[in-house]
């Protein structure tokens, strides 16, 4: 279903495609070790959402259902647990291993 999405966003323009995809994963190879540091400590919950947030807005920007729905169930824990955190983020980053996959002959 993403790639039927993309392929309508972008009108079936391949380096559209090319460069959406290329933001998106360059974000998530700033914001996973962002998260992945905020996960330890339950102090940091207003910037754990924060960023969370962030990638539930390029995630819904580019059609991933499945990270989008992800980061808003991640959202709505009040206080997420250091244990809730570190399951949140092993699932997104499976959705993200396995969008890049999806994608791998565009990505180059």
């Amino acid at each position: 279903m993403h790639k039927k999405y993309l392929e309508e966003l972008t009108q079936g323009n391949k380096e559209l495609k090319q460069e959406l995809l290329k933001l998106f994963f360059d974000g998530m190879g700033k914001n996973l070790p962002l998260l992945h540091d905020l996960s330890s400590s339950v102090e940091e919950d207003k910037r754990w959402k924060e960023i969370i947030h962030e990638v539930k807005g390029s995630s819904l920007s580019l059609g991933f259902a499945n990270l989008t729905e992800k980061c808003r169930q991640a959202e709505q824990i009040p206080a997420a647990s250091v244990d809730e955190k570190k399951a949140i983020l092993q699932g997104m980053e499976q959705d993200i291993a396995s969008l890049a996959q999806d994608f791998s002959d565009l990505l180059g």
